[in-house]
């Protein structure tokens, strides 16, 4: 399991490679967006709606978004 999520974070990180923002700040959200998918996973195996999937979902891409952002306009 942990190679997994290791390859995951490692594939996360690399789409992120581009960006402005500090590399600490790169591999928290990495770790993140980890998290966030394998819960998402957990959730949909335990039957919740895809609605509440697509706001976590969505809720997911709106902090990431704003942090980039963030660490843009600060550079």
């Amino acid at each position: 399991m942990r190679d997994l999520l290791d390859a995951q974070h490692r594939r996360v990180r690399a789409a992120l490679t581009d960006s402005p923002a500090d590399p600490q700040v790169l591999d928290e959200l990495a770790t993140y967006v980890v998290a966030v998918n394998q819960s998402l996973a957990v959730l949909s195996r335990a039957g919740r709606p895809d609605p509440e999937l697509r706001s976590v979902a969505r809720l997911a891409c709106t902090t990431v978004a704003d942090t980039l952002a963030r660490a843009a306009s600060a550079s």
